[in-house]
């Protein structure tokens, strides 16, 4: 009888680098937002299928990268700052909710709140503490894409960092399934990427592909504003 493997052993075990799967989910989220912007019709849902991909990966990998280097300054700065860009950018095209950006920023600032209650103060306080951040900004975060389900997609995320356990992964895989509600085949996808991704080995040292750390960022906000000039100029 062989031994019987523990989860670490059966998860992260794919060898793929990030930066290979951040240039994937670019690709996923331009098709889908040419889908969104050209095609606006719910009809059409069925061709934004594919990206369903990309707010899986992004989310992982984001969390991943905080819970390991806890650098909660740099991300909230650079996604407050690209979020409001974009959002400014974007004012004479779109007006509806708040971008990914924001969806990403809400957790991040929830976790920051709770990591430095964490050292500082006595457990019920930081309960108190963590209770007062995920009120705030659980009511803040159905007015960024994915809404109140998003956020608590990412934080599971964090949650499975911390404690890789199997009540962890189905809570992620749950979150996953209706965070793009209704779109119920979008949801199986979201699954079924959030399962590949909990398989990567991210302990191993990959080399970057994309050096500057900027161009994810800015990528967003201006490949947007270009579909929408284009959508503008068609239209006239």
């Amino acid at each position: 009888m062989g031994r019987r493997l523990k989860m670490k052993e059966i998860y992260q075990k794919i060898k793929i680098n990030p930066d290979i799967l951040k240039i994937f989910a670019l690709i996923t989220m331009t098709i889908d937002h040419i889908c969104m912007i050209f095609f606006p019709d719910p009809a059409n849902n069925a061709n934004r299928i594919i990206g369903r991909t990309a707010f899986p990966i992004f989310s992982f990998l984001l969390m991943y990268h905080l819970y390991k280097k806890k650098i909660f300054k740099k991300y909230t700065s650079r996604l407050l700052i690209f979020g409001l860009l974009t959002s400014l950018l974007l004012l004479p095209f779109y007006s509806g909710e708040l971008n990914i950006l924001w969806t990403f920023l809400f957790p991040v600032l929830t976790l920051w709140i709770i990591e430095n209650a964490r050292k500082d103060v006595p457990w019920y306080l930081v309960v108190f503490i963590a209770s007062f951040a995920l009120c705030i900004f659980g009511i803040l975060s159905p007015l960024a894409n994915y809404g109140f389900l998003g956020y608590l997609y990412l934080l599971a995320f964090w949650l499975y960092f911390e404690k890789p356990h199997a009540i962890s992964v189905i809570l992620l895989l749950i979150l996953a399934l209706f965070v793009n509600k209704p779109m119920i085949l979008g949801g199986i996808v979201t699954v079924l990427t959030t399962s590949f991704m909990l398989c990567i080995d991210m302990d191993k040292k990959y080399p970057r592909l994309i050096k500057n750390k900027w161009f994810f960022y800015c990528y967003y906000p201006l490949h947007l504003l270009l579909l929408y000039s284009i959508r503008a100029l068609i239209m006239v």
